[in-house]
């Protein structure tokens, strides 16, 4: 079963149109500031890596937006290829709710993998999907 339900679906595409431009702005300029700032990562020790105050503020504002809506992400092996694809060009193909899917795996997997969101931020995934969404978002 594909843990990207009709109900996160609906339940995520309902939770982005409530998120206003001024909130987007920030959040899209959070991940601007991530792909021009390479030293995000206070610490080089995996998994003893210390985020940054930014690194953090990009994973709190999904979390205040309530943009990190539950699915079943570690059975969701079609997030992970996507994730693990170095060039990233299937992210501009992906609709919303699947972008979304891969930033709130990524978040959700920093609880279990302590420093996989600063390695994720770090070395510009995260900057790639919020590339996308703001490019499939209209704004």
């Amino acid at each position: 079963m594909d843990p990207i339900t009709p109900e996160y679906k609906k339940n995520i595409t309902e939770k982005i149109a409530l998120v206003s431009a001024e909130a987007w702005g920030r959040l899209f300029d959070l991940g601007r500031y991530a792909r021009n700032k390479k030293a995000l990562v206070s610490a080089a020790y995996i998994p003893f890596q210390e985020e940054t105050e930014h690194v953090m503020s990009i994973k709190k504002m999904l979390y205040d937006l309530e943009l990190v809506e539950p699915f079943d992400w570690p059975e969701w092996d079609e997030g992970r290829e996507l994730l693990n694809d170095p060039s990233k060009e299937d992210l501009k193909a992906q609709d919303l709710p699947v972008l979304f899917a891969l930033l709130i795996a990524l978040v959700r997997n920093d609880r279990f993998c302590e420093g996989a969101w600063g390695c994720a931020v770090g070395d510009g995934t995260v900057s790639d999907i919020l590339d996308a969404i703001e490019d499939r978002l209209e704004l």
